[in-house]
């Protein structure tokens, strides 16, 4: 057995770290973050091949990050990955979002159960202050689901629990979002909207965790309804991911149009 008790061994010198390459994460991150934004605003079409040269070249930034960004969007559904083929845009089914739904009802009931319980009165009017800013009439579209993204995700927070922050974060809104940043009827819902949030604060502040959740649920399933709807008569997200992809290898690259410029 080796002794290292009296070891005499010494820090590696910077000579030998040369080869460790510098990380950049402002960089990746941005990459990342451009990327997701022009798959949610619909800049590149669900099915569009997304090729690693190019959006590197448009970007003036070497594959590594971009191959990094890919494996990022590809772990929170937004991309495919097709192996010997490709990486694309992913396209949506009914299933996807009824799933994602529900997996958002689940996380978000229980911390809304937590934040009833715990929360400080401070954040409880951080929270009520998040809510006043969304019901701004004079809000667009984007803002408005922004704003709406995080009054939900601050309620997780509030909850403390770091690992049910991070699988929220992994695709709870993300799918959500690429149907809800076109539904033509947004306004109209966010009245309703309106009145579940405050319901959601209503039971936080009577300390009720049972009403939280319930008031989280109800609101939630309605979404569900809401934008299940919008999805059906939306062009293009349907159908499988796989065959689509396939079928996608043989047209022309239509990658990013002015996306990146």
């Amino acid at each position: 057995m080796l002794d290292f008790s009296e070891s005499t061994c010494q820090p590696a010198s910077v000579a030998n770290l040369e080869r460790l390459p510098e990380i950049n994460r402002r960089l990746a991150d941005a990459v990342y973050d451009a990327l997701r934004e022009l798959i949610l605003a619909r800049d590149v079409q669900p099915g569009d091949r997304l090729d690693m040269d190019l959006l590197a070249a448009k970007m003036k930034v070497s594959r590594t990050p971009v191959k990094d960004a890919l494996a990022r969007l590809a772990s929170e559904g937004l991309v495919q990955v097709i192996p010997r083929g490709g990486t694309f845009v992913r396209r949506l089914t009914t299933r996807d979002l009824a799933e994602t739904f529900d997996v958002r009802g689940a996380l978000e009931g229980l911390a809304a159960e937590r934040v009833a319980v715990s929360a400080g009165p401070s954040e409880l009017e951080a929270l009520e202050k998040l809510l006043h800013s969304l019901e701004h009439d004079a809000l667009d579209p984007e803002e408005h689901w922004k704003r709406n993204a995080l009054f939900h995700r601050r309620l997780v927070e509030l909850a403390g629990n770091l690992r049910l922050v991070a699988i929220y974060d992994l695709q709870a809104h993300l799918q959500i979002a690429r149907v809800h940043r076109r539904s033509a009827d947004w306004r109209g819902r966010a009245r309703q909207e309106a009145l579940e949030h405050r319901a959601i604060l209503q039971a936080l502040q009577n300390r009720d965790p049972v009403a939280a959740r319930v008031a989280v649920m109800s609101h939630i399933d309605r979404a569900k309804k809401s934008l299940l709807s919008d999805f059906e008569q939306l062009d293009g997200d349907g159908g499988s991911a796989t065959s689509a992809c396939a079928s996608d290898m043989k047209q022309p690259n239509r990658l990013l149009k002015e996306g990146l410029s």
